[in-house]
């Protein structure tokens, strides 16, 4: 996989394009679901929680990692991993004052839609870059990655959020 933009040592992949455009897809409806559903104005918190998901995301794909320091290290965005990024993120809604604002569940109901959504680019965008292979698998709807025929199951993640 080449990136497609290349700026000193940052390298942006489709995936990394697709996860900066989903960021801010989150962020726009996010902000405003949760200000339709509580009356608070969340563009604080929302910034909060997507640093939080940001970090929680690194953490999780460096866990069991062989070279765990070289992968905290690499700022690139890639390799995002989701359930760490929603664990980072609802922790960091918890260690700010909005957990005694904006009640969880309200929360929640927010967020569901545009993370859904989100996730769904996400998994395109690793579609389009070729990455996140499934196994070689020779059935009808198989695509060719990496000089063989494989289950797309970037798609099946896109599916699976939509």
């Amino acid at each position: 996989m080449m990136p497609l933009v290349t700026i000193g040592t940052l390298r942006l992949s489709t995936y990394g394009l697709f996860l900066i455009a989903m960021a801010g897809l989150w962020w726009w409806w996010s902000e405003r679901r949760i200000r339709q559903v509580t009356g608070h104005d969340a563009d604080r918190l929302v910034v909060v929680m997507l640093v939080g998901a940001w970090i929680g995301a690194r953490l999780w794909y460096v866990i069991g990692s062989e070279a765990i320091g070289a992968q905290l290290l690499n700022y690139r965005a890639l390799e995002f991993a989701w359930p760490g990024a929603c664990i980072g993120a609802v922790s960091m809604w918890a260690l700010t004052p909005y957990r005694t604002t904006i009640p969880f569940e309200s929360l929640l109901s927010s967020l569901a839609l545009p993370t859904l959504v989100a996730q769904a680019g996400g998994a395109l965008g690793m579609f389009f870059a070729g990455i996140g292979m499934g196994v070689p698998w020779s059935g009808m709807w198989a695509v060719e990655l990496a000089g063989t025929f494989r289950h797309p199951v970037q798609l099946y993640e896109a599916a699976v959020a939509m």
